[in-house]
């Protein structure tokens, strides 16, 4: 989780670096890796949502106490969608829990530096994938979002290149509004 992290919190794109990106291969480059980071996390967090709903399902005997992800290793086979797992995290996660996966992108600065790229990628005019990083970083936004941590980020500030802020869900509704 920290070499994702730290893969997209240095790209220049972010506005870490004040020179820029040099060229459009390299501007494309830093947007590819932006984009395979952001499909790397939804990916996790998809898989630790499920090991978590799965894990409150039968502490709740929400489904009749029978786990689905125990008899193998792979997620895909699962029958509940990340919508269902994501309403039982929702409901059956204490308020202030610590969920480890949540808590360790917490600890990085990894919903912030996400909230950023959410902001500044509707801008990439000429790339293909612009709207598969969206998709890929709000997926995993929205994961977070069953921790108190990560609805406080919500209701703040997302700082953009050139020390401006904007509030974060005024990005998001934009993203909505189209």
């Amino acid at each position: 989780l920290r070499r994702l992290i730290n893969v997209i919190s240095t790209l220049s794109i972010l506005g870490t670096d004040p020179h820029g990106p040099e060229s459009d291969d390299e501007l494309h480059q830093m947007r590819q890796a932006a984009r395979l980071v952001c499909d790397a996390l939804r990916k996790y967090f998809e898989v630790h949502t499920a090991l978590k709903a799965d894990e409150l399902r039968s502490l709740h005997h929400h489904d009749g106490g029978a786990s689905t992800l125990k008899e193998s290793k792979s997620v895909k086979g699962c029958k509940f969608t990340l919508e269902e797992n994501m309403d039982i995290l929702l409901e059956y996660l204490p308020p202030k829990s610590n969920w480890t996966p949540e808590m360790h992108l917490y600890r990085l600065c990894g919903q912030s530096i996400l909230c950023q790229l959410i902001a500044i990628s509707p801008e990439w005019d000429n790339y293909q994938g612009k709207s598969d990083t969206i998709v890929s970083a709000l997926d995993v936004i929205a994961m977070c979002a069953v921790s108190h941590r990560t609805q406080l980020l919500l209701c703040g500030n997302v700082d953009l290149p050139d020390n401006i802020k904007t509030p974060t869900m005024s990005v998001i509704v934009g993203l909505i509004e189209g």
